[in-house]
């Protein structure tokens, strides 16, 4: 490929073309984390950082720019994931109990809990008689 001159249009040529690799699979991420929580009103970012540090020829009478170094960094942001919290209960062994169902209450029982409590007492009191 040819010397190309930097510009915004040129820029995702860099390193053979992985800057605009790069760019694209976080522009992708973004877009999919707006469509897997759309009810979310946070923004997402994503932010291009391209770094250029000069080299400089220092064999000549007055210092001049030789080459420019540069490194680019693509960054996401996206709001966290996570819940609105619940409520554990701490048990007398020191372990902390929560209920997978109810996250507010922790001591409560669901219909199925209630059957499954039901069934295992049938089933003591059946191997107490037998």
């Amino acid at each position: 490929m040819p010397k190309e001159t930097l510009t915004i249009d040129t820029m995702g040529n860099i390193d053979e073309g992985s800057l605009r690799i790069a760019a694209n699979n976080a522009f992708k991420l973004l877009a999919q984390d707006l469509a897997d929580r759309p009810v979310l009103n946070k923004a997402r970012k994503i932010v291009i950082t391209l770094e250029m540090k000069p080299v400089v020829n220092t064999n000549s009478h007055s210092p001049q720019l030789d080459s420019v170094e540069y490194a680019w960094h693509i960054a996401q942001k996206v709001p966290a994931i996570g819940s609105s919290g619940g409520v554990m209960q701490p048990q007398q062994d020191g372990t902390l109990a929560f209920h997978s169902d109810l996250p507010d209450s922790p001591n409560d029982e669901t219909i199925m809990d209630e059957a499954e409590r039901r069934r295992a007492e049938l089933r003591e009191r059946d191997r107490n008689r037998g």
